[in-house]
């Protein structure tokens, strides 16, 4: 199903990879011959939430769903840079960071002793602060079309979302945590439209790995770190953006939506008695930023 579509979009992504910036160059001389940099500063409000499951084994059974995490009202507060730089030929590229904390999140706990999450025998919920995400990315456009006001162009680009999750409850000495690292690449469309005014639309598809990995201190049979997990999975979205341009300024607002699904992964718990493998049913997670930003050039031309 998922590994299917996997397999699909990355032969696309090489084929996309290796053949389209060879045929760019050949057309790409009719573009501007100017390069130029610019630098962008970014604040990001980011609401996140995501769930992922275990079986009792390898083989999907005793139960087939055995243990269920949910992460709910994550949000953060984010700043970060930006830089672009235009070629003569007009491609472009660009690479951004970001960083942030979390006021609150929540985690629910629930387990279950038979299939299809019924036999529940213990549910915990906890409020947790002071998460935090670093996201790193890199992006290559090719221009494509340039007719009056519309622009379109495709991108190729490698991504990674950070997130570390302490969960502490001191009335219960809880003091433990949760991180996962999320490794993208894959490509997109972009669409834009306008001068002064510019509204862009990119439709963003990537082939994604997971690695988690998280620590139980209430369990003294378990181990640092309590369990690792690894899977493979797709990311896709859409990213809007309206932006204003005053002389070689630009301010704007974006709406970035992700969603990461991942599938038939696995999970391996550390116990002091030795080592369990069982099967990483799903991972999804849900990502909204809304974005205001300031860009200026270093230089209008290089």
């Amino acid at each position: 199903m998922v590994k299917d579509k996997i397999r699909e979009i990355r032969g696309a992504l090489i084929s996309l990879l290796l053949f389209f910036p060879i045929y760019i160059s050949g057309i790409n001389n009719s573009y501007s011959q100017k390069s130029k940099l610019d630098f962008k500063i970014l604040y990001n409000l980011e609401m996140t939430s995501f769930k992922w499951n275990i079986a009792g084994n390898e083989h999907l059974s005793q139960p087939n769903i055995l243990s269920e995490i949910l992460v709910s009202d994550l949000s953060f507060k984010k700043y970060g840079l930006s830089f672009k730089y235009t070629c003569y030929n007009n491609c472009k590229y660009n690479l951004c960071l970001s960083y942030g904390i979390s006021r609150k999140g929540y985690l629910l706990d629930v387990d279950y002793a038979e299939n299809n999450r019924s036999g529940i025998y213990n549910i915990e919920k906890f409020k947790f602060s002071g998460a935090k995400v670093f996201n790193f990315g890199i992006n290559q456009f090719y221009p494509v079309l340039t007719h009056n006001k519309l622009g379109l162009l495709l991108s190729t680009n490698i991504s990674l979302d950070n997130y570390n999750i302490p969960i502490k409850e001191p009335s219960i000495s809880l003091d433990s945590y949760y991180r996962t690292s999320l490794v993208s690449i894959g490509g997109s469309i972009n669409m834009e439209y306008g001068e002064r005014l510019l509204f862009q639309c990119v439709i963003p598809i990537n082939i994604s790995k997971l690695y988690s990995e998280g620590f139980w201190n209430l369990r003294e049979d378990l181990k640092n770190p309590s369990f690792r997990q690894n899977v493979t999975g797709l990311v896709y979205g859409v990213n809007l953006a309206l932006i204003y341009k005053i002389k070689n300024n630009k301010i704007g607002f974006k709406f970035n939506k992700k969603n990461y699904l991942y599938e038939n992964g696995k999970d391996i718990t550390y116990t002091k008695l030795g080592n369990i493998t069982t099967n990483l049913n799903e991972f999804k997670l849900n990502q909204n930023n809304f974005i205001i930003f300031i860009s200026t050039p270093f230089k209008h031309k290089l």
